[in-house]
């Protein structure tokens, strides 16, 4: 991702542990204590990066009526100027939550949106995500490309790029795909198009083509995904919905940025 806000520098320490100790300590001649950084906590293991056993193709699970946007956002936030709560307001109509029961077609549809965080169980909860029948899943985060390559090898669920403590391999992916219930599976992931696999199922791969510069930036994909989105709540078909989608990115700071059927069929409705 292209991250011209700044959210992936480390921000500097502020203050310290204050002035030296007094000579008259009461601890006589004893050396002075140095205050001693507390120790970092071990990061949980990475979770296996293998099927469970719940994860399995239901017959036209993909044709049944979406119920769940999923939204597994591992950036610390869209940016500084528009946070993921403000994606959240234009998709409602309202920033009055308590109003969105009146202005948000998503909630007269009664379909819930659903943000998901957690590196630690990115694996997990995308398998369940992709595997629920109906379901709309955006993978909305950072890849990682070998060096020459034009095509990610890695999905990046973690807020700094360069750590690859989390990743999932897209041969990993490929398999997954495979027997999906979603009806589509946005990746919202530079460079993400030829690489994320096939399916022979009536279900919806979209990946992103970043262009030349093989860069997205998150702002540009908040309002892709708007405009895809809304068209889907109005009942547009998956074609229609991207089409939707590559006419905002059209006008953003990268415009040969573009979503692309990637694998599968774009006829489907948020119903059917």
């Amino acid at each position: 991702m292209n991250d011209p806000a700044g959210y992936g520098m480390l921000q500097q320490p502020t203050g310290g542990y204050g002035s030296s100790q007094s000579s008259t300590s009461p601890y006589r001649g004893a050396p002075p204590r140095i205050a001693q950084a507390p120790k970092k906590k071990p990061s949980p293991n990475k979770e296996p990066r293998t099927r469970k056993a719940q994860w399995k193709a239901v017959k036209d699970g993909p044709r049944q009526a979406t119920r769940n946007i999923y939204f597994l956002l591992y950036f610390s936030d869209i940016s500084r100027s528009f946070t993921f709560d403000t994606f959240l307001q234009n998709l409602h109509g309202s920033t009055d939550p308590t109003q969105w029961g009146l202005t948000s077609d998503f909630e007269q549809a009664q379909v819930n949106l659903v943000r998901l965080s957690n590196s630690d169980t990115a694996w997990t909860d995308l398998g369940n995500a992709l595997h629920e029948t109906g379901a709309i899943v955006v993978y909305w985060g950072h890849s990682e490309r070998a060096k020459n390559s034009r095509k990610a090898r890695n999905l990046r669920p973690r807020p700094d790029s360069d750590d690859a403590s989390r990743d999932i391999a897209i041969t990993q992916l490929k398999a997954l795909v495979k027997t999906m219930n979603a009806k589509a599976f946005i990746v919202a992931a530079c460079a993400s198009n030829g690489c994320i696999g096939k399916v022979d199922r009536d279900t919806a791969l979209i990946a992103t083509d970043s262009g030349k510069d093989l860069l997205t930036n998150s702002l540009d994909w908040a309002n892709a995904l708007l405009m895809f989105l809304k068209k889907f709540i109005a009942s547009g078909t998956i074609n229609e919905c991207i089409a939707e989608a590559n006419a905002s990115f059209a006008q953003s700071s990268d415009p040969d940025d573009r979503f692309v059927l990637a694998s599968g069929v774009g006829a489907m409705t948020l119903t059917s």
